[in-house]
């Protein structure tokens, strides 16, 4: 089943402090609107959801608005999120 998770688009993302780890092992920070846009990306995306092994919905994003990830929704509130730059 293809998800859009309204309850994630009506979350408010926020990055922290974040480095982006270069194939070298090399880390160099990441501006915080590089990050933001990326956040505002993944909100956009479309996953398929499925039952979590406990409580809530489990979606996975597979390359969606160029966004790899998953996402722990429960009662519509995001509980965990992760996503990582795909195609």
């Amino acid at each position: 089943m293809s998800i859009s998770p309204l309850g994630l688009r009506n979350t408010h993302l926020q990055a922290g402090p974040l480095l982006k780890v270069t194939p070298q092992g090399l880390a160099f920070p990441v501006h915080p609107e590089t990050a933001n846009r990326f956040l505002e990306r993944s909100k956009q995306g479309q996953g398929d959801a499925m039952e979590s092994v406990g409580l809530g919905v489990d979606i996975r994003y597979a390359g969606s608005a160029g966004v790899l990830g998953s996402c722990l929704l429960h009662e519509s509130e995001v509980i965990h999120a992760s996503f990582f730059p795909g195609t």
